[in-house]
């Protein structure tokens, strides 16, 4: 489909996905795939972000994390000028050093192959790649995937990633989990849902961040940490309605 989908497109299609798991009545085994972004800098007229830090987390209901991907990136250099808006958006939140001393992968086109093959691993060869994280970051992802990206990558007609509102899956999930379990749903809306996965129960859990934000105490800021702990956030809204077995360290923290 096209790339620049509409809000109600991407509604319909996150829609689609739960309930054709829930018509093959696996709803507990539709596996998703949570990503995460930190930045470097923004451009100050356009929507171009410059990437620092990526990571990706495989979930299902049932098994919890089935696998994460975390990686530093090095961009090279950042925006010409913005070395004082970078040195502040650094120390205020993920504090990860600044080109030209970057941690990390260095070759973008690379690093963009990488992720697509961790991404076509879990959802299969030749299928569109779908991800989720927060509404408020879809933009920021988008950006930093396309600076990833090379036009090498698609001449063969390669499928780029679309970027979901987790937010809008948490809500439609938990609807249709519910459902399944017999559950009133009155209560469920989409107001609810989002302050629950605000809410960040596991804003403090130890252990879960890359080390370099274990070290630093940043752990709140890391892409690993974030997407460990909303995949967290999903077992603790709905593993209880479908009386899933926790295990400690994939749906809950280890400790």
């Amino acid at each position: 489909g096209p790339l620049h989908m509409s809000l109600m497109d991407m509604k319909r299609t996150i829609e689609r996905l739960v309930l054709n798991a829930k018509m093959s009545h696996d709803l507990e085994n539709a596996k998703f795939v949570f990503v995460a972004f930190n930045y470097f800098t923004k451009a100050l007229t356009t929507d171009v972000y410059v990437p620092a830090e990526f990571a990706a987390c495989e979930y299902s209901l049932k098994e919890g994390i089935r696998s994460i991907y975390s990686t530093m990136i090095d961009p090279g250099q950042i925006i010409f000028g913005q070395g004082s808006d970078a040195l502040l958006h650094s120390s205020t939140t993920h504090d990860l050093p600044l080109p030209p001393n970057a941690l990390g992968e260095k070759n973008m086109t690379k690093l963009y192959r990488n992720i697509v093959d961790y991404l076509s691993k879990c959802q299969g060869k030749g299928k569109t790649l779908v991800v989720f994280t927060p509404a408020e970051n879809i933009t920021m992802v988008k950006s930093c995937f396309r600076y990833l990206e090379s036009d090498d990558d698609f001449r063969d007609g390669g499928e780029k990633i679309q970027v979901f509102d987790i937010q809008y899956l948490l809500f439609i999930l938990k609807k249709e989990v519910m459902n399944v379990a017999d559950l009133n749903d009155e209560k469920i809306n989409k107001f609810a849902t989002d302050a629950f996965f605000k809410k960040d129960f596991f804003e403090f859990t130890a252990g879960i961040a890359c080390q370099y934000h274990e070290d630093n105490d940043r752990t709140k800021y890391c892409t690993q940490s974030m997407v460990t702990r909303w995949a967290y956030t999903f077992t603790d809204f709905m593993c209880g309605d479908l009386a899933i077995t926790v295990q400690p360290g994939k749906h809950i923290p280890a400790q």
